[in-house]
């Protein structure tokens, strides 16, 4: 995972997801968790990096749950860029 800080207080967390993740679940679970704990402006992202299907299926179910995105991994290289 990736843990990012701004100057302002905003944390995000990324989670990249490659190929077929058994602890999916596992991994969002517990990234929300400690995001309950450390901030409210505390942010994660699901970072898609050529999930399978049945991650993604899973991963989805998941993230709409907790109120979590998922971008590819395309969307996020064309963010940055543009910033």
């Amino acid at each position: 995972m990736w843990l990012l800080k701004y100057d302002d207080g905003e944390i995000i967390t990324v989670i990249p997801i490659k190929g077929h993740c058994e602890n999916i679940e596992y991994r969002i679970r517990c990234a929300y968790e400690r995001a309950n704990w450390s901030s409210e402006n505390h942010h994660i992202i699901c970072l898609d990096k050529g999930m399978d299907d049945e991650t993604r299926r899973l991963c989805s179910k998941i993230c709409d749950r907790f109120g979590i995105e998922i971008i590819s991994f395309p969307t996020l290289v064309q963010a940055v860029e543009n910033t």
